[in-house]
């Protein structure tokens, strides 16, 4: 089959040559309406640049593209190093691309298509799907896998609930009955799906058990406010203050986890005797030799999975795939354990 050429698409499109190469490459200002009817008759003949792809000698480019928009940390080295390995035994390659956070997506989904020369991509989500640039993607056909959404299609999801459901379980298992939800969250804010699924599993284990969730003893920040760490520790003292403070903290974060250690230990509780903790993160968290009882987000698992996704969905021309749950492993750590004896409750 003769592959489509820019002369075609622009007969198609009823334009110069030109314009659908400045429409197709995302540069250039051009009407709605116009770059609509370019799209169209690109995808409607299947047009994809293939100058880069000749080496495959099938059409394609033999890269994939991980995109995060803001960059994603810690999480970086495990997900990434698993999606490359598993596309390195496919005879694939992984280029990594870091974008802005207020990057147009007319932008953003032409530069990594054309000029990085991918087949597919794999997008971590921090925040929920830009929808501009769902739709982008969606409109010129391009495969993708969405990582840590949680859609019904085409994503690959942490299983947040079960992980916040089995870290309170293990406290109720130990004995704890005042156990604390808390994170430094603003909820109108905040709406990835990965903080209400974890509020869910606490709530849901505690409910079962028979208990009240203690959302009331929520750390809170004011809209768009970064905290200093002396501010995290005033505000986690509150949290311990009173003779009906709880034993045991479920934290979504880190640094709530050792605001609150350092909290404990100025009131002359010890961890976990007095207080058990624990959090959810990518690695193992530790502060001042403590080694704070952390569930791993299951990252090689999902960069495995991604792979898998992404690969199957080339194979059958972007068809939709059922998105898939990776659960957690057991946590790593030392700071849970039985509640205090309430003839040695220490309150200060």
């Amino acid at each position: 089959m003769t592959p489509t050429t820019l002369a075609d698409i622009a007969a198609a499109a009823g334009c110069s040559r030109i314009t659908a190469s400045y429409v197709l490459r995302g540069i250039g200002r051009f009407t709605p309406a116009t770059r609509t009817r370019i799209l169209e008759a690109a995808k409607r003949l299947g047009y994809r640049p293939r100058g880069a792809a000749k080496g495959l000698g099938d059409g394609t480019f033999g890269t994939i593209a991980f995109v995060t928009a803001g960059g994603f940390g810690l999480r970086a080295p495990f997900l990434i190093s698993a999606a490359a390995q598993a596309l390195a035994t496919r005879n694939r390659h992984l280029l990594y691309a870091e974008m802005p956070w207020d990057l147009d997506p007319q932008q953003a989904v032409p530069r990594v298509i054309k000029e990085w020369c991918v087949d597919g991509i794999i997008y971590y989500c921090n925040a929920d799907v830009p929808q501009a640039l769902a739709a982008e993607i969606a409109a010129r056909d391009i495969a993708v896998v969405w990582a840590n959404s949680d859609g019904r299609q085409d994503c690959i999801i942490f299983d947040e609930v079960g992980a916040a459901r089995a870290a309170t379980t293990e406290l109720l298992r130990l004995g704890h009955r005042r156990i604390a939800f808390c994170d430094d969250l603003h909820l109108e804010h905040d709406t990835h799906h990965c903080h209400v699924d974890r509020r869910r599993g606490y709530r849901d284990a505690m409910e079962a058990a028979g208990l009240p969730p203690r959302f009331d003893q929520v750390l809170r920040t004011e809209v768009h406010q970064v905290l200093r760490g002396a501010q995290y520790t005033a505000m986690a003292g509150r949290l311990l203050a009173g003779v009906d403070r709880p034993t045991a903290v479920v934290t979504v974060a880190p640094r709530v986890a050792q605001a609150l250690i350092v909290a404990a230990l100025s009131r002359g509780l010890e961890i976990p005797r007095d207080l058990s903790l624990t959090t959810i993160d990518p690695a193992p968290q530790h502060l001042g030799g403590i080694a704070i009882s952390t569930w791993i987000q299951p990252l090689r698992e999902a960069g495995l999975e991604g792979v898998d996704m992404l690969m199957a969905k080339l194979l059958k021309h972007g068809q939709q795939r059922r998105s898939r749950l990776i659960p957690f492993g057991e946590p790593l750590g030392a700071t849970m354990a039985p509640p205090p004896r309430s003839g040695r409750r220490r309150e200060q």
